[in-house]
C-alpha cells in the first residue's frame, strides 16, 4: 500500500525520454515530377539556416531536356552526395532505373547514424522498399526508434497505405495543393 501511494506522488514528476513527446513524422507526397525532392532541399536549407542538426538524406535529380535522367543520394548533414540511380532503356533494378547498390549501402549507413537529430530527411521510400524489401530499408528502423524532433519522409502516393500500416500517425503534405508552406 505504501508503494502505491509513493508511486502516485512520483509518477506525475516522471520526465519521459526526449522522443516520447517530440518526434513527429511529416510525409511529403505528390505526383511524379511535382517537386518533392526540391521541397526537401528547401526544407534542408531552412533547417541549416536555423542552426538545427539534420540527418538522413535528400535525393536531388539530374534533368536533361526536361527529362529526369539520374538522381543522387545527398547527405543531409554534409555536402557529400553519390550517384544513386540512372535511367536505362531496359533491365533496370526497378522499372527504368538502374540503382547503384553501393550508394544504397551508404544511404542506409547515413540513416543508421542520422540520429539523434533535430530534423530527419528520408527522400524517398517507394516500391523498391515496400514491394521488393530492398533499397533504403534502414529507414523503417530509424523512424521507429524516434530519436529525432521531426522527420520529413517522401512517400510515393501508391505506397501511402503501406506506410500508414507502419506509422499510422503522421501529417500529410501533398505537393500540388495550394498553400503548401515550409513549416
Amino acid at each position: 500500500m505504501t508503494f502505491c501511494k509513493l508511486s502516485f506522488f512520483i509518477l506525475p514528476f516522471f520526465v519521459p525520454p526526449y522522443n516520447y513527446y517530440m518526434h513527429k513524422i511529416k510525409v511529403i507526397t505528390g505526383t511524379q515530377g511535382i517537386g518533392k525532392s526540391c521541397y526537401c532541399r528547401r526544407l534542408l536549407d531552412k533547417t541549416q539556416k536555423d542552426g538545427l542538426k539534420a540527418g538522413g538524406f535528400i535525393a536531388p535529380a539530374i534533368y536533361q531536356d526536361g527529362v529526369k535522367t539520374a538522381f543522387y543520394t545527398q547527405s543531409a548533414s554534409t555536402p557529400e552526395k553519390r550517384l544513386c540511380g540512372k535511367r536505362v532503356k531496359a533491365g533496370g533494378t526497378i522499372g527504368c532505373w538502374q540503382i547503384d547498390p553501393e550508394t544504397i549501402r551508404w544511404g542506409n549507413e547515413l540513416l543508421k547514424t542520422a540520429c539523434p537529430c533535430d530534423v530527419l530527411f528520408i527522400d524517398e521510400l517507394g516500391p523498391l522498399e515496400f514491394d521488393k524489401r530492398e533499397g533504403y530499408t534502414q529507414a523503417f528502423d530509424t523512424l521507429k526508434q524516434g530519436d529525432y524532433g521531426i522527420a520529413y519522409v517522401v512517400i510515393r502516393p501508391s505506397c501511402l497505405n503501406q506506410f500508414r500500416l507502419l506509422h499510422p500517425d503522421f501529417d500529410l503534405i501533398t505537393l500540388g495543393e495550394e498553400n503548401v508552406s515550409l513549416d
